[in-house]
């Protein structure tokens, strides 16, 4: 990360199986790698009518792991490898009253969409390695709300009505990619290629509603309904190509260029949840998106629409400088990272 993402014809660490598989070859000892991540978040909340709030969350995570094993197989050499990845993390609670007679609206949200990678590379001939890799994703989300409404009727059968939604998520897929690395003294070149793959998404719904009447909650017992549903997600396949250079003994500049095609987004999604044999509807992302900016439109008549382009160019540098000292090497990195849009302006 540190070179800007310019690493896929490095690769030459315990990373190279989330990078380029390729480079794994370059690697004959156990190695092991990790990274922590602490995060902070800051909410406040105003409102003229009623209180102000402020809400502070902080999570510590272990959101990177990778373990790498060289072996030998029918008499060839490989390099195999498996890393732990947390994609997306979410996390987050705040209570809010709603009206100046002491209700409350609470919203919680926790969870997150990880991977587990499994890589092996190995070479075919002298200079030109080879290298596979699938991230299997898992993960999953619990969504929770509760709202309670002030009351009404006239006593004693004023009523007080409770609501308590939930949404329990769970995700799967796999995502294939294939890598190639050429070394030829001090220049590296890569190629690599990840495979299109669907993301699913499983929702257990709990539309929940408590009701008061007397003292009485529920009297004619529970109100909601109850539904399971799933939405995908059909990412599109990428690819990109890398070169690395090493300058004298000490510094190494790398360069990649990634190609995404994110106006290729495809999501899914059933037309009634309610309804388990309810038809599916796929289209794709920007066609949503645009439907969304059709609605901003309507009420902001100076709203430029904005579309998804088919595909994106990204362009990564990094440098990396060894220091060496009696103690050891110590490498200095650096990079840039051009993040392009994904609207057409």
């Amino acid at each position: 990360r540190a070179m800007g993402g310019a690493f896929w014809a490095v690769s030459d660490d315990a990373s190279a199986g989330s990078w380029n598989p390729a480079g794994l070859v370059q690697l004959d000892k156990i190695q092991t790698s990790f990274s922590f991540l602490s995060t902070g978040l800051d909410n406040k909340y105003s409102s003229d009518r009623f209180s102000s709030f402020s809400f502070e969350k902080t999570k510590a995570l272990i959101n990177y792991g990778s373990f790498v094993v060289p072996f030998r197989l029918y008499g060839r050499n490989f390099v195999g490898s498996i890393v732990y990845n947390q994609s997306a993390n979410i996390k987050d609670d705040y209570k809010i009253r709603t009206d100046a007679r002491g209700h409350f609206f609470t919203y919680a949200v926790d969870g997150g969409l990880n991977s587990v990678g499994l890589s092996l590379g190995g070479k075919i001939i002298s200079g030109l390695s080879l290298g596979v890799n699938v991230n299997i994703y898992g993960g999953s989300f619990i969504h929770n709300k509760t709202q309670e409404f002030a009351k009404f009727g006239t006593p004693p059968d004023d009523t007080t009505i409770y609501a308590h939604p939930s949404n329990k998520a769970t995700f799967s897929g796999a995502n294939p990619s294939i890598g190639l690395l050429i070394q030829k003294k001090k220049l590296k070149l890569a190629a690599l290629g990840k495979l299109p793959f669907t993301l699913k998404e499983t929702d257990d719904v709990q539309w929940l509603f408590d009701f008061t009447v007397r003292g009485v909650t529920n009297p004619y017992g529970d109100i909601g309904f109850l539904y399971k549903t799933e939405r995908k997600w059909k990412i599109p396949g990428s690819w990109g190509l890398g070169a690395a250079y090493t300058i004298g003994e000490n510094l190494l500049v790398a360069a990649d260029l990634e190609t995404r095609y994110p106006g290729h987004v495809k999501f899914s999604y059933q037309v009634d949840a309610l309804n388990p044999v309810s038809p599916f509807i796929e289209d794709e992302v920007k066609n949503g998106v645009l439907t969304i900016q059709q609605i901003l439109e309507s009420y902001d008549p100076t709203y430029k629409k904005k579309e998804l382009k088919g595909h994106t160019n990204q362009i990564r540098l990094g440098f990396e400088y060894t220091l060496n000292t009696k103690e050891g090497k110590f490498p200095l990195r650096f990079g840039y990272r051009h993040q392009p849009e994904t609207f057409i302006p």
